[in-house]
């Protein structure tokens, strides 16, 4: 009876540039065989974008959270109350989570409303940016 001998075997899926190969022309190979996810990991530098954004913040030291300000969350409450509109009404109307409302009325909240959603709020409630 003969031995056998196991060795372990690796899956990795993931390509390997060769040392002789260029950044460049190794890009060009997992294009033209399909595999676009590894272009996306090595993105420049193999840096993806959050990670340079987070560079980017800690260069300049801005890390913090922005917050709505106290009178756009106060003229939110106020124009609700004027239309004599309840929070969940308001949430019914701009399809919104009512929790999501109530962040939103809150002085100080780190919830920021988009563009999008301070103007379907503006729609309905009439102006309440600055």
């Amino acid at each position: 009876m003969e031995h056998q001998d196991w060795k372990e075997v690796k899956w990795d899926k993931r390509a390997k540039r060769s040392s002789s190969e260029t950044k460049k022309e190794f890009m060009k190979r997992e294009l033209r065989a399909g595999r676009a996810s590894t272009v996306k990991r090595y993105n420049g530098n193999g840096m993806n974008n959050l990670e340079k954004k987070m560079d980017k913040a800690d260069e300049e030291g801005n890390l913090r959270h922005k917050k709505i300000s106290m009178s756009v969350a106060k003229r939110i409450s106020q124009k609700r109350l004027e239309k004599k509109m309840s929070q969940v009404e308001l949430a019914k109307a701009l399809y919104l989570p009512v929790n999501t409302i109530k962040e939103y009325e809150k002085p100080n909240s780190k919830v920021i409303p988009s563009a999008k959603v301070l103007n379907k709020i503006e729609k309905i409630l009439g102006r309440v940016r600055d």
